[in-house]
């Protein structure tokens, strides 16, 4: 399950109970088979939270370009949410120094509408945040349609639980994987996605729409934050599937941790508008 956290609260790394949030909808049996998929299943997530981070936040106007560093924005959140970085999460501006500084992009690179990839994020991750990773590249989308992939995806969130960065050729989208629910069949399997191409409008500003419950289902009804079948990833596309692995401190206590069932279940932490410079 995912619990999500009132605004006010947000850098708090405990959840409140209270406001549990199912997928996607509350007339649903359990949360989980809400995707319209039954049979016996197993679902592995990330460990504890993550800020969802997307378009135009900042004050930034990135929408059309700005997909991959807001997945790497999220990925980021998560390490500092688990203590494993000091550092708030960079502006665009502050990402593409980074690279610029490592004379991995020319100096025009600096404040351009450039977009970022895997690779790109995987260095900044190494650079500056004690983070290395590990690719699973997909030669086409349809790759992603086996047991072998879920598997490694299950692996993943045992063992290390951040979040993963996926980016393609033909579908250029950036966007996180947060869970894997393996199925009986390929067919009954799913992956939780959060989608970075949710854009805040200008109007939005210091707006409130109800109640954060209210919001954070409107997200995932829109399907920005949803549970999305393996025929989302595109035969024609290549994929890079980036698996952050944060060094040293993470890996050795992950092995010390309890079985996924007794752990406090993890959060997605919605940035809205008026707050997303915390």
């Amino acid at each position: 399950r995912f619990v999500a956290m009132e605004e006010e609260e947000a850098f708090l790394e405990l959840c409140e109970e209270d406001l549990l949030v199912g997928f996607p909808s509350t007339t649903c049996p359990n949360d989980y088979d809400c995707d319209g998929t039954s049979g016996k299943h197993s679902i592995h997530v990330i460990k504890g939270s993550v800020q969802y981070w997307h378009y135009n936040l900042n004050g930034d106007k990135d929408a059309g370009w700005g997909c991959g560093y807001r997945t790497l924005m999220s990925i980021i959140s998560w390490l500092k949410m688990q203590g494993l970085v000091s550092s708030d999460v960079p502006t665009l501006k502050e990402l593409q120094q980074i690279l610029v500084e490592a004379n991995e992009k020319p100096k025009s690179f600096l404040g351009s509408t450039d977009w970022i990839g895997t690779i790109e994020a995987g260095r900044i991750l190494q650079l500056k945040f004690n983070t290395t990773y590990r690719i699973i590249p997909l030669s086409s989308g349809r790759e992603a349609h086996s047991m072998e992939f879920l598997e490694a995806l299950k692996v993943h969130f045992e063992t290390i639980g951040s979040p993963i960065m996926c980016g393609g050729t033909r579908d250029h989208m950036s966007r996180a994987i947060l869970g894997v629910k393996i199925g009986d069949t390929i067919d009954a399997s799913r992956v939780l996605i959060m989608d970075p191409h949710k854009v805040k409008q200008k109007n939005d500003c210091g707006k409130k729409v109800g109640s954060f419950q209210e919001r954070f289902a409107a997200t995932v009804e829109e399907g920005w934050i949803n549970w999305y079948s393996l025929s989302s990833f595109q035969d024609s596309s290549y994929y890079n599937i980036l698996c952050p692995i944060p060094d040293g401190k993470l890996s050795h206590e992950m092995e010390l941790m309890p079985e996924a069932s007794s752990r406090s279940p993890p959060c997605i932490i919605v940035l809205e508008s008026g707050f997303e410079n915390g």
